[in-house]
């Protein structure tokens, strides 16, 4: 979705001197001090760190209220070796005025040739956020029993991976605010890959040259099966997992629609509450008609609304 909302350059030149001298080593240390410290005329905004690696920042823009909100953890796209977090910043302004606490997040970009960004870093890092949300929910001005994730392309991926894994994964994040639940609520998935072992997802890869991903150490399915599995939410979704909105753009070649069918398939198998929107354009809503954009907003925030504010009943599909 296209980003209405930068940092006013005042306000980012500000946030580059207390990053750089914050400690790093928890990505809680100095929190409250820091969000007073930005506060924007409209919205207040910030950017600080959920932990120790410099990726691994959030920004965060609240409603005006000083009551605790439900809470949006957004997630951005870029085949989860691109993209920033600023990709989303109309969505965080958009949702904020709407009446949640968002928390708009970077992560470790996959590098090929950097094997701390290999998976399942970016999943652990999305991990470490909803867990970093709930111990800092007092400060943040959220409610940490209402904690919905969206993303849109690879960031999709993540927003559903958090959904429906309810552990925390083991590795290098696992020991930071450990005593809080990875899990969110409801889940807001944009053109993003359920399954990358999907032959059409494999095939679009080879379209564009390519037999395997950075982010997944550059081994192909088959060097490296096991991996690709373990980053395909598809696989990993049971009865209780996390109410599911989908939208699928019907000309999307990266993200193609057998792909969102068979989500859509599993969850309704599983019993799992979900919302399915297709719409005209290609991968990332891309010449989609301005009014199926609109729609889609009205269509996200009455899904968040139901899972955060409400209850959603039954399972439900909207072809568009």
């Amino acid at each position: 979705m296209k980003t209405l909302f930068k940092l006013p350059l005042v306000i980012l030149a500000f946030y580059l001197i207390a990053v750089l001298t914050l400690p790093q080593a928890r990505g809680g240390v100095n929190l409250l001090k820091t969000l007073r410290n930005f506060v924007d005329p409209d919205l207040p905004v910030t950017t600080v760190p959920y932990g120790p690696d410099p990726q691994e920042v959030a920004d965060i823009v609240r409603p005006k209220s000083p009551m605790p909100f439900p809470a949006v953890v957004l997630i951005h796209g870029g085949g989860w070796s691109a993209g920033k977090k600023e990709d989303m910043g109309g969505d965080a302004q958009r949702l904020a005025k709407a009446g949640f606490t968002v928390i708009n997040i970077g992560y470790r970009i996959g590098k090929q040739d950097d094997s701390r960004t290999h998976w399942p870093a970016q999943l652990q890092d999305a991990q470490l956020t909803v867990r970093w949300a709930r111990a800092h929910a007092q400060i943040l001005g959220l409610d940490p029993r209402r904690i919905c994730a969206m993303g849109g392309s690879s960031g999709g991926q993540l927003a559903m991976q958090l959904g429906y894994l309810k552990q925390s994964l083991p590795g290098d994040r696992s020991d930071l605010f450990k005593e809080q639940s990875p899990t969110v609520s409801c889940v807001v998935n944009i053109c993003g890959p359920a399954n990358l072992t999907h032959p059409e997802f494999i095939q679009g890869l080879k379209n564009v040259g390519l037999q395997s991903l950075p982010f997944l150490g550059g081994k192909s399915l088959a060097e490296a099966p096991d991996q690709w599995l373990s980053a395909s939410p598809l696989y990993a979704i049971k009865s209780d997992s996390a109410p599911t909105m989908l939208v699928q753009a019907l000309s999307d070649v990266i993200v193609p629609r057998a792909i969102g069918n068979e989500l859509v398939e599993k969850l309704a198998k599983e019993k799992v509450p979900h919302r399915f929107i297709e719409v005209d354009g290609d991968h990332g809503l891309i010449n989609t008609p301005h009014a199926q954009k609109r729609m889609v907003d009205t269509a996200v925030l009455e899904f968040l609304n139901s899972n955060l504010r409400g209850t959603l009943s039954g399972n439900s599909r909207s072809d568009q």
